[in-house]
């Protein structure tokens, strides 16, 4: 049983009082902070010397202080408490056992503080020299336990264990999803069973300690009924209290409890986050401001997201659409004083051309004061000029052609044709020059020319320059499967390449630059892949064609990440539904298989494997969906990047490279601060700490630092600046919406 996708893979948000008052906890890498809910004001930090792995809230009283644990990779858990001097560390224990594992919190009737490990292992936080209890328990039939939820005590647990705390686990039992109850006996030191057992689908949600949804319904636990039902719910708070609050997808908010579901508001920017106490909520926007609903108090907390990279162009979550960037600002056409029309040609003084049958193609030029248009009927081909001010047309040229003509080109010396058998011909403007050169290509829709160059749209989607002075393709660039509409000259010397009327682009100094893109809706997480965009949203995946703006495929399921590579693109739901998409002249579902895992963070698709990073492991699959390997992490994974062939996950200390038939390659690193990674290929990557871009050579033990950043970075991505080159820049991607570029160093 999972519960939604919380914002930020590696980082937490937890709601809780203090005297009375609602207290927010944010906990990120090795550090804790605290704010007041009403106000959002930082009331306390505390920072450890080893990144935390799990943050531990109790059950206890809200009118007195607040006091949590927090469990850091050297598998030692810490007691905190608010206090006027600050969030102070009361005591700390040695937990001798993997920092990964599942914890809860449990205080005797003395208000001590004790640890209880998935393993059946309990330490006291309040007294650490006391020695731990193992229970021998959990008994075998509780596998893959997913969560302990510390909770009110059960009737009548009082006279059977007068000192005791109750809890809640959980776990799978067989291919069923289970949520045990348990009493701890600290007078006894043994765990008795609680005083019910539900069973329910692997594929339910989890809200709170008292609430779950399995489908639309949702049912509370201790008395265990159904409370009601709705679709679309996509976010829930998951703090232990009275009630639990969600959110559908049309951004309305409910709040749940044992009377029903009560409507306490409406949102209307998407959201990827929501906490509450039974008084208030407060809610994160994916660009990263905390909102307390309220009074309305806002906190940046500057997240750390991925942008999408294909082509020349970036895609970056923003709200209410994709933000594309860089776009060029657009050049103009070349001067015109010609108005074309479907079967005839004039120009503002009167000048009439009217051809035989339907143009199909035309072009124009200014040459030694005149007016040059050529234009093509489907196997006809006219050249005529007129000065500015003329009121009739002049014949320059005007042939048949014996193959159907696609289009025509003009510039001051000479003029091309393609036609429908993929040959370019080139022939001078001089009546005595009948040389003709022929240039076998693909079939072209679309022809511009200027004094050194041929600009061509074929009908795959290439576009190709060829070189009037030998005839060859010195650039040649297929961003989109679409046929090109047109390609013209502009006034500032570049090429523009038109695919819709909302998809235009340029080529600059051989250089592809978009000036012009569809408006599509944003999401949490976007990918490229082959001309098409993915975008998952808190509702589901909508792909689309950026060519045309035209959506595709939708997957009407809330996905917790999406990834694409090779033309396949990867979702993974929120109930552990792993769906694969193959797009080849149509898209296509190739897999759609439900998988058994335990809190999944991100998915990751590579030319030969698919992998799914958990918090506690990582597991890989074939397309088909079928197991290859699972590993086990030895601590919290930070984040994580795939190349073509290879997947990198980086740690607190160290960082593995895995592909899909070896085992993992681990690596050393000291970057304590590190926010994220990038894989520039299967040998080489790239990091961005708080300070510091990195790029790292594993194979050679080899890091360099590529730039010192003192501004808030939120994402970075290796990109490939020529489109057949190698990937030979880090791109950065800035709190404050700018963007910087960084060489990447080559190995030896």
């Amino acid at each position: 049983m999972n519960h939604f996708p919380e914002y930020g893979a590696y980082g937490s948000l937890y709601l809780g009082y203090h005297y009375g008052k609602g207290m927010v906890i944010i906990h990120y890498l090795d550090s804790v902070r605290v704010f007041e809910l009403e106000t959002l004001k930082e009331i306390a930090k505390q920072q450890f010397k080893m990144p935390i792995t799990r943050v531990l809230l109790p059950k206890r009283s809200k009118k007195i202080e607040l006091q949590f644990a927090v469990i850091t990779e050297d598998q030692y858990s810490h007691l905190l408490s608010l206090q006027k001097s600050g969030l102070v560390v009361t005591s700390s224990a040695e937990l001798n056992d993997t920092a990964l594992q599942v914890y809860c919190l449990l205080y005797d009737k003395f208000c001590h503080a004790h640890v209880l490990s998935e393993k059946g292992v309990i330490k006291s936080l309040s007294k650490p020299s006391q020695p731990k209890i193992d229970l021998s328990w959990p008994p075998k039939t509780m596998q893959n336990i997913k969560r302990f939820c510390p909770c009110q005590k059960f009737d009548g647990q009082k006279v059977i264990a007068p000192n005791s705390a109750a809890f809640l686990a959980y776990h799978y039992m067989n291919d069923d999803a289970l949520i045990s109850s348990w009493i701890y006996n600290f007078e006894t030191k043994e765990i008795l069973n609680g005083p019910f057992s539900i069973t329910t689908a692997q594929t339910s949600i989890y809200l709170n300690s008292r609430y779950f949804m399995s489908g639309p319904d949702i049912y509370s636990v201790n008395p265990y009924k159904t409370i009601g039902g709705m679709a679309g719910i996509v976010l829930s708070s998951n703090s232990d209290t009275e009630s639990v609050t969600i959110s559908n997808n049309k951004g309305q908010i409910y709040q749940i409890s044992q009377n029903g579901l009560k409507q306490i508001g409406s949102i209307i920017e998407p959201i990827v986050r929501l906490e509450a106490t039974d008084e208030d909520f407060c809610y994160l926007t994916f660009d990263g401001k905390l909102i307390t609903n309220s009074t309305k108090a806002t906190l940046n907390l500057y997240p750390s997201f991925d942008i999408a990279y294909y082509s020349s162009l970036f895609a970056i979550p923003g709200h209410p659409n994709t933000i594309f960037r860089p776009l060029k600002k657009k050049a103009g056409p070349l001067p015109i004083s010609f108005i074309f029309g479907d079967d005839e040609i004039t120009n503002k003084h009167g000048a009439k051309w009217t051809a035989p049958a339907k143009i199909s193609s035309y072009d124009y030029h200014q040459i030694a004061g005149y007016d040059y248009f050529i234009a093509s009927t489907a196997l006809t081909v006219t050249i005529m000029k007129a000065q500015p001010n003329d009121e009739a047309f002049e014949l320059v040229f005007d042939t048949n052609w014996e193959k159907p003509v696609t289009s025509v080109g003009i510039n001051q010396k000479s003029y091309v044709v393609a036609d429908l058998s993929g040959v370019i011909t080139l022939k001078s403007l001089d009546k005595n020059d009948q040389t003709a050169i022929t240039i076998q290509t693909s079939l072209c829709m679309s022809i511009s020319m200027s004094d050194f160059n041929i600009a061509c749209g074929l009908a795959d989607g290439t576009f190709q320059m060829i070189s009037l002075k030998n005839n060859e393709v010195t650039y040649k660039i297929r961003p989109f499967r679409h046929s090109l509409k047109k390609v013209f000259l502009t006034n500032d010397g570049s090429v523009a390449l038109v695919w819709s009327d909302t998809t235009i682009a340029e080529v600059v100094n051989y250089k592809l630059q978009f000036v012009a893109l569809p408006t599509l809706p944003s999401g949490n997480q976007i990918t490229y892949e082959n001309g098409l965009v993915a975008i998952s949203s808190m509702s589901g995946v909508e792909i689309y064609d950026v060519a045309d703006g035209n959506i595709l495929a939708q997957i009407p399921i809330q996905c917790v990440s999406i990834s694409a590579c090779k033309r396949r693109i990867a979702a993974l739901s929120t109930k552990n539904e792993l769906i694969i998409l193959h797009y080849h002249h149509s898209i296509a579902v190739q897999t759609q298989v439900l998988l058994r895992l335990t809190d999944p963070l991100s998915v990751h698709i590579t030319s030969n494997a698919v992998y799914i990073v958990c918090r506690r492991q990582l597991h890989v699959f074939d397309f088909e969906g079928k197991p290859v390997n699972t590993y086990d992490f030895l601590s919290y994974p930070r984040c994580a990047s795939a190349s073509e062939n290879c997947l990198f996950i980086a740690f607190g200390r160290f960082l593995w490279i895995v592909n899909k038939d070896e085992k993992p390659k681990k690596f050393p690193h000291d970057k304590t601060n590190l926010k994220m990674i990038t894989a520039i290929n299967d040998n080489s990557f790239a990091l961005a700490t708080t300070s510091r871009v990195i790029v790292a050579y594993p194979s050679e033990s080899k890091y360099t630092q590529i730039a010192k950043i003192e501004r808030k970075i939120v994402s970075i991505k290796a990109i490939k600046t020529k489109e057949d080159g190698p990937v030979d820049k880090i791109a950065g991607y800035f709190a404050d919406e700018t963007m910087e570029y960084w060489e990447i160093p080559q190995s030896k």
